[in-house]
């Protein structure tokens, strides 16, 4: 009989070791199932968050406690839907509403096993941070607000102080006291646009629902009594333009803008009789939606009008119009023409040198540039807010444009967006857009206070621009904004 050596013994039992740990099990080898990687960022708010693994994933294991996704600012679990790619290589975590800007997510993996084996992934823990918030100019103050109605015109006779009209008629004055109706009247329809040249002299337009007609009245005792100056029938006045001529607004220039859905009108003020005339009309666009002068000029004009989309698809379009006579006579821009994805021009404003800026529906904003005796027409602003549907003119709109009359540098522009979901009430949240270089460059900006990062606030719908320091931005509900840079 033989006997093995102590070295041979040591050196078989190695040998024995090494076998057995290379063939634990052939059947089911051991594997490498984990992340590929964590998502890098910045994540943007509307966006996925993709998880891509080595190996597919077993689908009854991709359930929400075994992807997490978290806010590391307070630990709360963000709410969305997961989903396995065709391949099962990749998670995707669907939000169910829009990602916090400018905050930590942490995504906790856990509990998951490979499609093919039973080797189990060990837990795995990733910190994303989304990206910062498109508003970080915080330049406008919430004023008290005036009524539960949209805002449609305004306008001031000294800083912070002035009038404005809501579309359920009344007429509210704002001083230091704060705001006082000083204008309601029951036979009147609704209240379309207000302008003053001073505290005690100005002018409204009004829809009569008795004579089915629009109106003008005219104020020269700061509100205290109103007269009828002008009635048009079967049509409206929209935008009324009023300014001093001089030291004293005794003889006031003035420009107004109607019509109908399916034409535009212009009138003229007649300060040395009192009269308003109308001087053109267009029967190839809608009413007049805004007029424009820059502040020392009273002879050159200019204006826009609306559009309508009809039932069959068929639309009337938003035109441009200028004057060169101080409102007497208006003909139309070449180029100027709204696209049926538009639909409408809203705002209009023309600087000192001639260049005009359009806004209308569809996102769209112009910049019209004198070229040889006309305008080189440029679209800006394309896409610098997602437009939610473009097949809905409405669902992206600018509303007004205005440049500040001591500073045409510094001007704003202000619309909003279609935020409801589908199948829900239409709920818009406001714009605003700011330059300083004459409309080369806009910034976003938003509203101290604001959820949202200033971002969630009323529809605005028009423009008061007494001066580089005092702004008012007038929406829905009654909404008053004053600019506090």
């Amino acid at each position: 009989m033989r006997h093995l050596s102590s070295a041979s013994l040591v050196a078989l039992s190695i040998a024995t070791l090494l076998v057995s740990a290379c063939d634990d099990d052939p059947s089911n080898p051991a594997v490498n199932f984990a992340l590929t990687g964590c998502p890098t960022g910045p994540q943007q708010v509307n966006s996925n968050i993709a998880l891509v693994f080595t190996r597919p994933v077993a689908p009854n294991t991709v359930t929400q406690g075994n992807v997490v996704v978290t806010s590391a600012v307070n630990g709360l679990e963000l709410p969305g839907t997961l989903s396995l790619s065709p391949d099962g290589t990749t998670i995707t975590f669907r939000p169910s509403e829009p990602l916090p800007f400018q905050t930590q997510l942490r995504i906790r993996v856990q509990n998951l096993l490979s499609a093919n084996e039973s080797a189990p992934m060990t837990v795995t823990l990733c910190t994303l941070t989304t990206v910062p918030p498109p508003i970080t100019q915080l330049f406008w103050n919430t004023l008290p607000g005036v009524s539960g109605s949209a805002i449609r015109g305004g306008s001031m006779f000294v800083a912070d102080s002035g009038y404005v009209i809501v579309s359920t008629v009344p007429v509210f004055r704002r001083t230091v006291g704060g705001w006082r109706v000083v204008f309601s009247q029951p036979y009147f329809s609704s209240g379309n646009d207000v302008s003053f040249v001073s505290a005690n002299h100005g002018f409204t337009a009004h829809q009569d629902v008795r004579g089915f007609r629009g109106a003008v009245l005219e104020t020269k005792d700061g509100a205290a009594s109103f007269d009828t100056i002008f009635f048009i029938p079967r049509e409206s006045i929209n935008r009324l333009f009023f300014r001093k001529r001089g030291a004293t607004d005794v003889a006031p220039f003035g420009v107004l803008g109607g019509g109908t859905t399916v034409n535009g009108r212009f009138l003229k003020y007649r300060p040395e009789t009192g009269r308003i005339d109308s001087v053109a009309n267009f029967t190839n666009t809608a009413n007049v939606t805004d007029i424009d002068f820059a502040p020392a000029d009273s002879t050159n004009g200019i204006a826009v009008t609306g559009g309508t989309l009809f039932s069959d698809g068929s639309f009337t379009p938003g035109r441009v119009y200028q004057t060169t006579n101080g409102g007497g006579g208006w003909s139309e821009v070449a180029g100027g023409v709204a696209p049926q994805a538009a639909v409408n021009w809203g705002g209009v404003a023309r600087r000192a040198n001639g260049t005009v800026f359009v806004t209308g529906g569809g996102g769209y904003v112009l910049r019209l540039t004198p070229s040889g005796g006309g305008y080189t027409v440029t679209r800006i602003l394309a896409n610098v807010v997602a437009n939610p549907d473009p097949t809905n003119f409405q669902a992206l709109q600018f509303n007004d444009v205005e440049f500040s009359p001591d500073n045409d540098n510094l001007g704003w522009i202000v619309g909003a967006v279609l935020v409801s979901g589908l199948g829900e009430p239409p709920r818009f949240q406001g714009l605003i857009f700011e330059t300083r270089d004459g409309g080369q460059t806009w910034t976003r900006q938003g509203v101290r206070g604001a959820e949202a990062f200033g971002a969630s606030f009323a529809r605005l719908n028009r423009i008061v621009a007494f001066s580089s320091a005092s702004v008012w931005l007038l929406g829905d509900g009654g909404t008053v904004l004053t600019y506090k840079p």
